[in-house]
């Protein structure tokens, strides 16, 4: 791919290669039915990427191939989280179908905006391709989004005692550190786009290059794929109190979800 630095290369390079060796991975320990969502996000992620990498960087190709994958991408991340809330919340129905329905209401309303704003704050000097800046700020909708609910969701696994499989907490971190780089990706390109793309977009390909190193050595088999409280620690009777709560509020969204 013409045009890159070398560290980005190898950050482009090194992330694909990581991606491909999680899917072998998750495939040879028996997890990739569990965890069909991850799956799909690592599919997508790469062969996107080499799709990109087999093209000019530059070129209109590259630009009709960044644009025209994009949504399938966001689709993928999505779907990812979505997933990966489930299996945290799999035995509070309730609970997780008031978290994917804030999701969807969060994301219909940031993408109408992102429109909206797209149209009347169009400024060629600042932005010079508008369909691009309305790739950009759909994808920043998206990831901030989808980054602050996971924040949430760790805040509230951080509090309540919800036992969590080891492979749900690793890819759930991951998951969260990748979406908050690109955040920040996109608040820092959102300063000047011309001059913090690249830099912000390379540093997002390093931390999803971690992210992948990580999934690759510490997931484990189904075997050894074991649920745990990761919750911060309490006495017997705070953490008896606290899961009273929670299935208290369970069943509360229940009766709610049962009568809509």
């Amino acid at each position: 791919m013409g045009g890159l630095s070398g560290l980005e290369q190898w950050a482009w390079y090194t992330g694909i290669a990581l991606c491909l060796a999680v899917i072998v991975r998750l495939q040879w320990l028996g997890i990739a039915g569990r965890y069909s969502a991850v799956m799909c996000f690592l599919i997508v992620s790469s062969a996107r990427s080499i799709l990109l990498a087999l093209l000019p960087f530059g070129s209109n190709r590259y630009a009709e191939a960044y644009l025209y994958t994009a949504p399938i991408l966001y689709l993928s991340y999505i779907w990812l989280v979505l997933h990966i809330y489930g299996h945290a919340f799999e035995d509070y129905r309730g609970i997780a179908a008031l978290g994917k329905l804030t999701i969807f209401v969060a994301l219909l309303a940031g993408g109408a905006l992102a429109s909206v704003t797209t149209l009347l704050d169009h400024n060629p000097a600042r932005e010079p391709f508008p369909i691009l800046g309305l790739v950009f700020r759909l994808e920043a909708i998206v990831t901030k989004t989808l980054a602050t609910f996971l924040l949430m969701i760790s805040a509230v696994l951080a509090w309540f005692p919800i036992p969590q499989r080891r492979n749900v907490v690793l890819i759930g971190f991951g998951v969260t550190a990748f979406f908050v780089a690109l955040t920040a990706f996109h608040v820092v390109r959102g300063l000047n786009p011309t001059a913090w793309t690249r830099l912000g977009s390379t540093s997002s390909l390093y931390v999803f290059a971690g992210c992948m190193a990580m999934w690759l050595f510490a997931l484990k088999s189904k075997s050894k794929d074991v649920a745990a409280t990761t919750a911060l620690p309490a006495t017997g009777e705070r953490e008896a109190a606290l899961a009273g709560q929670l299935r208290t509020m369970n069943q509360a969204l229940e009766s709610l979800r049962k009568l809509g």
